[in-house]
């Protein structure tokens, strides 16, 4: 059965790094928790916000490529941005970039439960990362965690644009309270 689309108004965050000669695009789909359709002004708002924690936290070989914006009750784009910015994480002495299924998640922590009272969280899978060879082959670097768990906290905070809060929430409107971003890394495979 076909999932109905989100009651929310989001927006997918595009970027494209090295992948095993070549480059791969991939992507994370942020809700907001608003069902008011969004203004191209409003759109380009919440995109550049988001734009500037994926370039804090990738390195310099990924590129943030655009961003597409959805409205509520619709998965047919109706904005879309063309970026074309690199990011700004360099790999520093005894690091190296991870292959890019290596990801970093991103936890966010909400209110809701489920139908079997089991809390409801928000994911998003970070690929393009930059380990360190001398603090586990799974670990996010300590210096660069305390930075992305910074970033969590911010986005799951929220940012106020034209007078009104915009937090992120998941498609059916569970809205972040707080979060963390994961020590470990984790395995994220690209579609078929």
């Amino acid at each position: 059965m076909p999932s109905t689309p989100s009651d929310y108004i989001s927006i997918r965050m595009v970027l494209e790094s090295p992948y095993k000669g070549g480059t791969k695009t991939w992507s994370n789909r942020w809700h907001f928790n608003s069902q008011v359709d969004m203004t191209e002004a409003l759109f380009e708002a919440l995109a550049n916000w988001l734009k500037a924690y994926y370039k804090g936290s990738c390195p310099t070989e990924t590129t943030v490529k655009e961003a597409i914006g959805y409205n509520g009750g619709s998965d047919v784009p109706v904005w879309s941005l063309t970026i074309n910015e690199a990011c700004l994480q360099t790999v520093g002495s005894n690091e190296y970039i991870a292959p890019l299924e290596t990801v970093m998640l991103w936890r966010f922590d909400t209110a809701a439960r489920s139908t079997k009272n089991h809390p409801i969280y928000l994911f998003k899978y970070m690929h393009s990362r930059i380990l360190h060879t001398s603090e586990g082959h799974e670990e996010i670097p300590s210096g660069r965690l305390s930075t992305y768990n910074t970033y969590v906290d911010d986005i799951a905070n929220g940012t106020t644009i034209g007078g009104t809060l915009y937090k992120i929430c998941g498609p059916r409107g569970a809205a972040a309270t707080g979060g963390v971003c994961e020590r470990y890394c984790t395995h994220r495979d690209f579609p078929a």
